[in-house]
């Protein structure tokens, strides 16, 4: 488990299945919100010149697996993802297939409320 860092809070995370591994320095970049949120269509595209990480919400209309929306990412030029549960429940390990060239975790609901609004 890792932990990710915003100011002085630390949320719980679990690395993905899929993709790099998180580097033991972290990770420092600015956290947007996914357009769209479900991260289920391609996603706007990240700022050029700045390192950015895409907050994501798990599920989705239709319903795609964490690898998609991790994919479409990268390939929005994200440098990592963090999806978030839509419930209230523990952590689990995202699971995929995809080759994917980005770090990403899964984060509880509680934690993916509070980054969005920070973001």
């Amino acid at each position: 488990m890792q932990s990710l860092t915003s100011g002085t809070v630390r949320f719980p995370s679990m690395e993905a299945d899929f993709g790099p591994s998180l580097t033991s320095q972290g990770y420092t970049g600015m956290l947007v919100v996914g357009v769209p949120r479900d991260g289920c269509g391609p996603l706007q595209p990240a700022a050029a010149n700045v390192t950015q990480f895409v907050l994501l919400e798990r599920g989705g209309n239709p319903i795609c697996e964490f690898d998609e929306k991790v994919l479409r990412a990268e390939e929005a030029g994200y440098s990592a993802a963090i999806i978030y549960d839509t419930i209230d429940e523990g952590l689990i390990v995202m699971r995929g297939r995809q080759n994917v060239d980005i770090p990403s975790v899964f984060v509880t609901h509680s934690a993916g409320v509070i980054l969005s609004q920070h973001a």
